[in-house]
């Protein structure tokens, strides 16, 4: 009886051991498993239609520019007073913080002006790299610049206004999150916080990061 006992102790001791190990694994932060974010980070992710606009360099772009690289877009206009500069203030500012904590690449951002009558190329080409001299900016036809919008779920609202009036567009506040792939991957909601965005940004690269950058090479 002795001898048994001996035995299944340590057999117990041992299972119990292994079903601890076990649990711990499970519910530990390991690679695959979802970030606990303020993002929402979408199951599906989006695709961007394709179109054309122009960029403060006065280039032609397409969403196709969007891939190898994380982006950050923000939908605003430089007459804007207070919510578009501030806003790009705080991305500036992720992107920062993202590049001194040196764990994953910082996002490039993307201006997309939600007023193609006065933000021209040459103004986004003063307005933009004020914030960042990395940032882009985009303008184009009202069309395209609503549709593209629309395809990251940004509502936007042009005036039909006299030339010369002055007037203000009303539009959508959110970061969209666009992935390597090209493909939109989450969104950010204002109120907008940098740190919880820099480590947001972070926690979904390090989460999608290699699976979206094989896409991307074995598409190219």
């Amino acid at each position: 009886m002795n001898s048994i006992r001996q035995i299944l102790i340590p057999l117990v001791i041992l299972c119990f051991a292994a079903a601890g190990a076990t649990v711990a694994w499970l519910t530990s932060d390991r690679p695959g498993q979802q970030p606990d974010t303020e993002a929402v980070l979408l199951e599906q992710p989006r695709l961007i239609p394709e179109l054309q606009l122009l960029d403060h360099h006065g280039t032609y772009w397409s969403p196709e520019r969007l891939k190898g690289q994380w982006t950050l877009v923000f939908f605003g206009f430089t007459h804007c007073p207070d919510i578009c500069p501030e806003t790009m203030v705080q991305m500036n500012q992720v992107h920062r913080m993202v590049q001194e904590n040196g764990r994953v690449m910082p996002p490039s951002v993307l201006f997309v002006s939600v007023d193609p009558a006065r933000d021209t190329p040459e103004r986004l080409a003063e307005y933009v790299p004020y914030f960042n001299r990395n940032f882009l900016g985009v303008t184009g036809g009202e069309a395209e610049v609503v549709e593209l919008a629309r395809s990251m779920g940004v509502p936007v609202s042009i005036p039909d206004v006299d030339p010369g009036e002055d007037y203000e567009v009303d539009h959508g506040s959110s970061l969209t999150l666009v992935g390597p792939d090209g493909n939109i991957q989450a969104f950010f909601t204002a109120p907008h916080q940098p740190d919880q965005i820099s480590r947001d940004f972070e926690a979904i690269v390090r989460y999608l990061g290699q699976d979206l950058g094989q896409q991307h090479a074995q598409h190219q």
